[in-house]
């Protein structure tokens, strides 16, 4: 009795824990209608399809599929709680299918354009690797060349006062680079985030899926990343307290 009242409470600790991120969630893109995707976190920001974007299959259900046409694409509206940000963690699945085609492909940006409001970017170049950086600057080049027709789990985090590990970069939980960053915070401006492209007339555009993208305004510890990869967004959808109590407990059962 008294283990399965400690795994009771651990249960009800983990079931605090998610809701506590849920709070930091600040875009949750499940990526589930092509032609309306939804913003799941609370407040939700507005969006908008541009062009025309295709469904098909995700890591989780269904993700939106991009031609590479940098006429088709997501556009996100301003959002306060998107900018000025001290922290952040920005995760997503991708799998592509323009390495070897296209030399720059975007997953997502928030920028007006080169040097104009570029809060953070995550893109492929230079032979199909990733690159990443917060407000132009701090550039981390992931080692890794990406192949096409595979999916992979990308985390991108800032953390103002992280000195030498201010910014990080993961793929698949492994460590691909860090470096240094001067600046206390994104930039504070009124950009939209593009979803497949760096901006609206970059012509970065993504080809390949894109599935479950988010933002945090908090550093998630690579425990946490790793649990985003693994049981994705949905996990956070149950409005039940008893539902998320009970997929707590699942998982501490599988993990006994």
């Amino acid at each position: 009795m008294r283990n399965a009242a400690a795994m009771l409470i651990a249960a009800t600790l983990a079931l605090c824990a998610h809701a506590a991120e849920m709070e930091n969630l600040v875009l949750g893109l499940l990526m589930e209608d092509a032609g309306s995707p939804e913003d799941i976190s609370d407040n939700p920001t507005a969006m908008t399809v541009n062009g025309v974007l295709a469904s098909t299959a995700g890591r989780f259900g269904r993700a939106i599929d991009f031609d590479g046409n940098n006429s088709n694409l997501i556009e996100i509206e301003h959002a306060d709680k998107l900018a000025g940000l001290e922290a952040f963690t920005i995760t997503a699945w991708f799998k592509c299918e323009g390495v070897g085609e296209l030399e720059g492909m975007s997953i997502i940006s928030k920028r007006i354009g080169h040097q104009n409001g570029d809060a953070f970017n995550i893109f492929l170049w230079g032979g199909g690797k990733i690159h990443a950086r917060v407000n132009g600057k701090g550039q981390v080049i992931g080692p890794t060349v990406i192949e096409n027709g595979r999916w992979y789990h990308l985390a991108y985090l800032f953390d103002a006062n992280g000195g030498d590990m201010a910014t990080r970069l993961l793929l698949d939980g492994q460590e691909e680079g860090s470096n240094l960053h001067g600046d206390p915070m994104t930039n504070a401006d009124e950009s939209p985030i593009w979803i497949g492209e760096l901006d609206a007339n970059r012509g970065f555009a993504w080809k390949g899926a894109l599935d479950e993208i988010t933002i945090w305004n908090v550093v998630l510890e690579e425990a946490e990343i790793a649990d985003l990869a693994e049981s994705g967004l949905r996990q956070f959808l149950s409005v039940d307290p008893r539902g998320r109590l009970a997929l707590s407990w699942g998982r501490l059962k599988s993990r006994l």
